[in-house]
């Protein structure tokens, strides 16, 4: 017995190269997205949005030099529209609710949390593209139409403030 030809393109068993991308891009784009947005469930649904728009605009896979890097600048914009809609919600909150206190001891963990969220946008940003999306500083600064300059100085910006961040907690 023979085995069976090879799936042709188009046939609906001829394998979907978004799915291929999505098994091998997506946890690191949940990544940046989580560190982005500081957000698990916001994270998981920009992951989720982001290839239901590149099916819906019926990409073409094949064309794409670099999937990593263009799926990246993709969520990294629609990330920014996201954060716009957000911090928008958070003014308004915040005119009408004090802030809350900060809690008691918190863990390492919570900490580097903390001084995260403390980053200005940008910085965090170039963080999260840096070390969850694995992209160099040239790949950053197309995602973010900066220098590679920029946002290498972006990123270095910002260990140094989470250090200092982090060197006030350390007991």
């Amino acid at each position: 017995m023979t085995a069976p030809p090879p799936p042709t393109a188009g046939s609906p068993d001829a394998a979907d190269p978004l799915a291929a991308w999505y098994d091998a891009h997506a946890a690191a784009l949940f990544r940046t997205a989580e560190t982005i947005l500081r957000d698990r469930h916001g994270a998981e649904d920009a992951v989720h949005d982001l290839f239901v728009k590149l099916v819906r605009t019926g990409i073409r896979p094949h064309r794409i030099a670099r999937p990593r890097a263009y799926l990246l600048t993709a969520l990294k914009r629609d990330l920014a529209r996201h954060i716009t809609r957000r911090e928008r919600s958070r003014a308004v909150a915040m005119n009408q609710d004090a802030l809350p206190s900060a809690g008691a001891a918190t863990t390492r963990d919570e900490a580097i949390e903390r001084a995260l969220d403390r980053l200005p946008p940008a910085q965090r940003e170039v963080v999260a593209l840096k070390l969850d999306g694995e992209l160099t500083f040239a790949e950053i600064a197309a995602a973010l139409g900066v220098s590679p300059n920029t946002a290498a100085s972006r990123y270095r910006y910002a260990l140094s403030r989470l250090r200092e961040a982090l060197a006030r907690r350390t007991p």
